[in-house]
């Protein structure tokens, strides 16, 4: 009798890549059959109740939001409707008002890549499984030592990226310098401005040298949580492909 095993990696196999660094079906074979494990963070989405939904890749409002809701019409087109729906959206170009509160820890941003035996994930990791020996003594001071900004725009795309989402079609990434185990999401925030720089942007994706950080339409945060209020029409939020229709969010 056949077994099937079953690899989740999604559309874009993004997980796999940045995981193991190639999308390669035997490779990720072969860390299942070595019994290899990783630990990756996982952010939580709650409204103003509940809690909503995990996502280990990424949430994005606005652009991608719309793009993998209206591509739930043409599923008969196979992989290729995020393509024609991808089109769409960027040449509709529409901007969503919103306001955003980030919470961070105090300290600069960081231009380190995750790589194998990341010296930043480990010491993460450490220091979490002190916190956790402790009684919860440190976690709160933790939590009381988080800094807050609040930033409100008209934007053409908010993604909340908890890994660099790099895959075979943006050899980078949308956020290169996010890591898959230090607790912190990279909040990159596409302003709407025109047409051409909605194409300067991914232009600059599929490139594999350079990143979107120094695009003057580009503001990019470090934080441990956000909130998200959506102002004037809302969109709706694309977590790991899927559509979130709730906007006013807090995913931490």
């Amino acid at each position: 009798q056949i077994v099937r095993v079953y690899i989740l990696g999604g559309s874009t196999d993004t997980i796999a890549y940045c995981l193991h660094g190639t999308a390669d079906v035997t490779t990720a074979v072969l860390h299942i059959v070595l019994g290899e494990s990783l630990g990756l963070d996982l952010v939580s989405v709650y409204d103003e109740n509940r809690f909503l939904r995990l996502f280990a890749s990424v949430s994005s409002y606005g652009y991608l939001g719309d793009v993998v809701y209206h591509s739930d019409r043409h599923r008969w087109m196979g992989p290729k409707r995020y393509d024609y729906s991808g089109f769409k959206k960027i040449v509709a170009n529409r901007g969503y008002e919103g306001e955003i509160t980030v919470l961070f820890e105090r300290s600069e941003l960081s231009q380190s890549r995750c790589y194998e035996d990341c010296v930043v994930c480990l010491e993460k990791s450490v220091e979490d499984f002190s916190s956790s020996s402790n009684s919860g003594t440190s976690i709160n001071k933790e939590e009381s030592d988080l800094a807050r900004k609040t930033i409100t725009g008209k934007y053409f795309m908010v993604s909340g990226a908890n890994i660099s989402c790099a895959c075979a079609r943006s050899p980078n990434g949308i956020a290169p310098y996010s890591h898959i185990g230090d607790g912190n999401l990279y909040l990159v925030l596409v302003h709407h401005t025109s047409l051409v720089n909605n194409i300067k942007l991914l232009l600059r994706l599929i490139k594999k040298t350079g990143t979107i950080d120094d695009l003057p339409f580009i503001e990019i945060h470090k934080g441990r949580e956000f909130y998200f209020r959506s102002i004037n029409k809302p969109s709706r939020w694309n977590c790991d492909g899927e559509v979130q229709v709730e906007p006013n969010i807090h995913a931490k």
